[in-house]
């Protein structure tokens, strides 16, 4: 059985920045310093651009240039959704469901998402 998050309310896939915290803690240290060196980057950036915005944080960067990019499967991802006390994001419902498929896609209306896998098909035969 493989475990995947999916967002389970109207609105939009979002984890916690308690989930955040949780992934980057257990990152490697070169994944860490990456991540650093793009956030400073980044929130440079941003101030110069839009002076109003100049709260870049590097939670921000680890959702934006780590998390989202996660596959839904992600060992940490699901490790993070199922250890903090409050992982949902300020928009969604985060669930984690089970397949027994080695292939699935996420399917979103809304923001609210369901699993489609191969064996959840009714297929037309000819």
């Amino acid at each position: 059985m493989t475990k995947i998050v999916v967002n389970k309310c109207y609105g939009g896939f979002g984890v916690s920045n308690e989930v955040l915290k949780y992934i980057f803690e257990r990152l490697s240290d070169d994944k860490k310093q990456q991540l650093n060196n793009s956030w400073q980057a980044e929130a440079k950036r941003v101030s110069e651009g839009f002076p109003l915005c100049d709260k870049w944080t590097i939670l921000e960067e680890v959702y934006y240039s780590y998390v989202s990019k996660l596959p839904r499967h992600d060992k940490l991802l699901i490790e993070a959704i199922e250890n903090v006390v409050s992982p949902d994001g300020d928009y969604s419902s985060l669930q984690i469901v089970e397949i027994e498929d080695d292939k699935y896609i996420i399917k979103e209306y809304d923001g609210y998402e369901s699993v489609t896998t191969p064996s959840s098909i009714s297929w037309v035969e000819i």
